[in-house]
């Protein structure tokens, strides 16, 4: 499965600097993203990462291994707004 072939989007970089994590920077982030796409009328989201335990502890779900624009593999995650908020 390649992830480019399932998604059409705009790639985003956001990344918490070492000093600044765990301080729920991503959780608040992620939230005014959701509510963002809710008012765009998108539920789903998804995402491909190389981070390991930080979606999941954010409810997002693991879906695959895929590969990248560089063919490497990576992990897919979804999210569904309505149903987990």
């Amino acid at each position: 499965m390649n992830a480019s072939s399932i998604i059409n989007s705009s790639p985003c970089l956001i990344s918490i600097l070492i000093n600044y994590r765990s301080q729920g920077i991503a959780r608040d982030l992620l939230n005014f993203v959701y509510q963002d796409m809710l008012s765009l009328d998108i539920d789903i989201l998804y995402l491909i990462t190389d981070h390991v335990n930080l979606y999941e502890k954010l409810n997002w779900n693991f879906l695959a291994m895929v590969r990248d624009d560089d063919n490497m593999l990576t992990r897919m995650y979804e999210y569904k707004i309505n149903t987990n908020d």
